[in-house]
């Protein structure tokens, strides 16, 4: 698969695997997968300033400062290169209750947008996982 990785349409983006769990910490989803996150979180902590707690355990494995491509494209293909092989370990945390998707970050300029290629939309599905975008656009162009 190519790349361009200067995109023209996207000034910044990032792809992070996300899985949370009631039940399940973020060390035995970490070892469930056998992969280190990048950042998590556990059920109980507090969140924000205003004294509510996680209700969830969160686990996440980001490209964000590690691929520095702004094709999106590039990003899956990270995360998918450390999920082979890992199809049993997604499909236990998901019958374990976890919820798992991937979340695309996406700063657009001018037209256009992210693309997936067809061989990652397949790899994708055989690992169940739902890929959304949040999308910005920068107004100041």
């Amino acid at each position: 698969m190519q790349f361009d990785d200067d995109y023209p349409s996207c000034l910044e983006t990032y792809a992070t695997l996300r899985i949370f769990s009631e039940k399940l910490s973020a060390a035995e989803i970490a070892v469930a997968l056998g992969l280190s996150a990048t950042e998590s979180f556990s059920r109980g902590d507090f969140l924000g300033g205003k004294g509510r707690i996680r209700r969830h355990s969160g686990w996440l494995l980001s490209t964000q400062g590690l691929v520095t491509s702004r094709d999106g494209r590039r990003h899956l293909a990270w995360l998918l290169d450390r999920l082979r092989n890992k199809a049993e370990g997604l499909e236990s945390l998901r019958k374990s209750g976890a919820d798992l998707d991937i979340s695309c970050y996406y700063l657009s300029v001018g037209q256009g947008g992210p693309i997936m290629s067809s061989e990652q939309m397949l790899e994708l599905g055989q690992l169940g996982l739902d890929v959304w975008w949040d999308m910005y656009f920068d107004s100041d162009i």
